[in-house]
């Protein structure tokens, strides 16, 4: 299906709760370059979320936002946003919304009844371990709430699911692994469903340097909201007490949660040698910065129990750094299921310490892991190649300037 006439490249995300912060990640920068390589008109229609949205300037030039004018929901369902698809549905040519929810699902069927000619497209943003649990068989037995929720989740993938995948388009999942899952469970749609992960915004990043491998701190480093119970970073604080090679630290980069602090404070009193490992950064809100953090560093390690992706994973990994996980879709993806990088199960302390150790002992696996990584995240992960393909399944014979 490919829209026609004049509102052919007009581009718009619906997404209420976009925050200035977000248009640097996938909402952002998929708009972005939309706009910079295809000449798209794209706008993001959202709650005026940030004071400011100072990305609009840099990184995410070229998008107008449209802000909605009120917050009040009826149970997830934003008005303003329904009152936006009621005036201005006919005038869009590509409807891009997020996730697999009943948000999601009625404002695609809306709009497919308002504008049934137009493109609609799902990016899923798909927590594989959550999504999969929602028709277990199992009914949690402790309380009546979670039996209710439970049974609501069900409903909505035997019902919601399959009408928002019929509205759409096409749905883009980030991993093999919620590929795999939602083609398999829903086998009459797997023809709309496409794997298109999230990426590295390729034209800043390449103002860095990249450092060859030889050059690097003898830093491993992790990325994310520091403490948050999904990111167990516990697991490598307790995998760097097992780690003997004296010169060799670990730097946590991202807000961190008071109660983790207190808690490494408490692992360092019992055990004074962690002080010298383990470094608390806090955040680093300039993009450059950061992207040069990862240029110095030579190992990045995701601890967490589930991802619906992990961007910070793919930048470090653009930056040459050897990437050691858990056994999240994305790392398995990005590393070739360990071949180009290491892979360790969930919560084991003991099998990460000695993964961290392996790579500091052997300088030679640490310099081909590095290169390989390189390789994999700037052909499959830039920004630019992504969007060049999203482009080519909006609009396969190519999108008419004269209507853009």
């Amino acid at each position: 299906m490919t829209p026609a006439g004049e509102n052919v490249g007009k581009f718009v995300l619906l997404y209420p709760p976009c925050r200035n912060v977000e248009l640097i990640k996938d909402v952002g920068q998929i708009p972005h370059y939309l706009a910079l390589r295809h000449g798209y008109h794209c706008e993001i229609v959202c709650l005026h979320s940030s004071l400011e949205y100072p990305f609009l300037a840099d990184e995410a030039a070229g998008i107008r936002l449209r802000f909605l004018g009120s917050a009040k929901r009826v149970f997830t369902v934003n008005l303003s946003a329904i009152g936006y698809l009621l005036k201005n549905a006919s005038n869009v040519g590509v409807l891009q919304l997020y996730h697999i929810s009943v948000e999601s699902a009625i404002y695609a069927l809306l709009f497919r009844f308002l504008n049934p000619k137009a493109l609609l497209y799902v990016k899923a943003d798909l927590d594989v371990r959550s999504f999969s649990t929602y028709r277990s068989l199992q009914l949690p037995a402790n309380s009546l709430v979670r039996v209710l929720t439970t049974v609501s989740r069900r409903l909505f993938q035997w019902t919601m699911v399959p009408m928002l995948l019929d509205a759409c388009t096409f749905i883009s999942v980030e991993t093999s692994a919620a590929h795999s899952l939602l083609t398999t469970r829903f086998p009459r749609v797997a023809h709309k469903i496409t794997l298109l992960p999230s990426g590295v915004s390729d034209w800043v990043a390449d103002q860095v340097a990249l450092l060859p491998a030889t050059d690097r701190d003898k830093t491993i480093l992790t990325v994310g909201r520091i403490g948050a119970p999904e990111k167990n970073h516990e697991m490598l604080v307790r995998a760097m007490e097992r780690i003997t090679s004296p010169d060799w630290t670990c730097r946590f980069v991202g807000p961190v949660d008071p109660a983790f602090s207190r808690w490494v404070e408490a692992r360092m009193v019992s055990n004074p040698t962690l002080r010298e490992k383990v470094i608390l950064s806090g955040p680093i809100d300039d993009r450059r910065q950061l992207y040069q953090v990862y240029s110095l560093s030579s190992i990045f390690c995701l601890t967490s129990l589930r991802e619906s992706f992990g961007l910070a994973m793919v930048e470090a990994a653009y930056f040459g750094n050897v990437i050691v996980s858990t056994r999240v879709p994305a790392a398995v993806d990005l590393t070739g299921n360990g071949r180009a990088g290491v892979l360790v199960d969930f919560d084991d302390d003991r099998s990460l310490a000695s993964a961290l150790s392996g790579l500091i002992a052997s300088p030679r696996r640490r310099i081909e892991l590095s290169s390989e990584t390189t390789r994999i995240a700037r052909s499959s992960y830039s920004w630019s190649s992504i969007v060049d393909k999203l482009h080519s399944m909006l609009y396969p014979t190519g999108l008419s300037r004269s209507g853009s």
